[in-house]
């Protein structure tokens, strides 16, 4: 019987472990594709974000697992029409189970289309920003949609820091821009490169613990279809506004022309080629109280909002570009904790109001 040296398996177990971290971060694995959704359990019907497993969701800014955990990546059905929905929270459905979002709506509406059978994928991420859009629609067209739906505000056109989202992928999202030829502003992108410690198991261990829970909440979300669970009590919108003017930091009189990125929305349609895109302007939340006769919510004033749309409806058939304007389709009392963010009635409405648009596109 061989005697068990503690010592000597001390020193081997740490020497194995080192060159482990060591291999893992010299090889960076792309550890984001392993997956058994899709495979063994179904998919995601919308990409994983949330607090934890009481959520029965988890954050998870890798771009391999957000696309391998969800539904878009299993094959394509014969027939299908597919239909990708970029955006933000509004998009992804803060506050909504996964049936009641956008997408969910659109794939129990009725198209008449001969021969084709549409199906919509949510691809929305909770941060408003036209770069992640970008970024993300980028990734999508692997998946061969046949028509891209993209809701935009004024907000999200802006130019703004990079989020989270975008800060941990710094790398691809850095030479995703230069590749474009982005005009983003330099001093906004700046994080270090990490380390070759923090690309070991050690320095990854975050990350790599919140893939393996991605993993652990497939049965849940097969066995429920629930990825959340919506707040039953939130802050509700005010009806009455502050009397201020501003924009951002910009004043009645500026020229938002200037400041909207609509450069972005070109290189997406330019980045789709052949794959149709429909631009449409977000509903918002319209109070009825004290001076909304200035703004017309928290989030824009009159003279802004009003500046904005008018340059959209002059850039879109310039550009023959499709375009639906839907701002103010929802009463007030559609909207829950933000100004874009619909109840799951809002959410029927705005899928009525785009059905024409679509099947415009889809079925001629």
């Amino acid at each position: 019987m061989t005697e068990i040296r503690p010592l000597r398996l001390l020193l081997k177990t740490a020497v194995i472990f080192i060159l482990a971290n060591l291999l893992f971060a010299a090889w960076n694995p792309p550890v984001g594709r392993i997956s058994i959704y899709n495979t063994l359990l179904p998919g995601r019907t919308r990409f994983p974000f949330g607090e934890g497993i009481i959520d029965s969701n988890i954050t998870v800014d890798d771009m391999d697992a957000m696309f391998a955990s969800h539904v878009i990546s299993a094959p394509k059905a014969p027939g299908e029409y597919r239909v990708v929905i970029i955006g933000d929270s509004s998009i992804w459905g803060t506050l909504l189970r996964a049936d009641e979002t956008l997408d969910a709506q659109l794939n129990r509406t009725s198209f008449a289309c001969a021969g084709k059978k549409l199906r919509f994928y949510n691809l929305g991420y909770p941060h408003p920003s036209v770069l992640q859009d970008l970024y993300i629609l980028n990734r999508a067209l692997q998946y061969q949609p046949d028509m891209v739906i993209w809701p935009v505000t004024p907000n999200s056109l802006r130019p703004k820091p990079l989020n989270t989202f975008l800060m941990e992928n710094y790398e691809p999202v850095k030479a995703f821009i230069q590749e474009k030829n982005l005009d983003y502003s330099g001093e906004d992108i700046q994080p270090q490169p990490p380390t070759f410690f923090e690309r070991t198991l050690i320095g990854q261990r975050n990350q790599l613990s919140r893939l393996f829970l991605l993993q652990s909440l497939a049965l849940p979300w097969a066995s429920t279809s629930l990825d959340m669970n919506p707040a039953s009590t939130y802050q509700k919108l005010s009806n009455d506004l502050s009397s201020s003017l501003d924009f951002g930091n910009l004043r009645p009189g500026s020229n938002l022309r200037r400041m909207l990125l609509l450069n972005y929305l070109k290189t997406g349609v330019n980045m789709s080629a052949d794959v149709p895109v429909l631009f449409v302007n977000e509903p918002m939340y319209l109070p009825t109280g004290k001076n909304t006769d200035k703004r017309y919510n928290v989030m824009v004033p009159r003279w802004a909002y009003d500046q904005y749309r008018l340059i959209m409806s002059r850039q879109m058939p310039l550009n023959g570009w499709h375009y639906a304007d839907l701002w103010n389709i929802a009463p007030p009392q559609d909207f829950t904790d933000y100004e874009l963010h619909l109840s799951p009635h809002g959410e029927q409405l705005l899928a009525t109001a785009l059905k024409t648009p679509i099947q415009k596109i889809a079925c001629p």
